[in-house]
């Protein structure tokens, strides 16, 4: 028989910030910092 506890999606390995930016080339680094950090800027401020 299934079980009767709900199911909550989780997102993909590897998909994490921190998982992203360490497959990343070190000079690709410091762009990702500061698109993640604008993105987290943005988020904060939208209603």
């Amino acid at each position: 028989m299934a079980s009767s506890a709900p199911q909550h999606p989780t997102d993909p390995v590897g998909t994490t910030p921190r998982a992203i930016r360490s497959a990343l080339l070190p000079e690709e680094v410091a762009d990702f910092d500061r698109a993640y950090q604008h993105a987290l800027k943005t988020a904060a401020e939208t209603p």
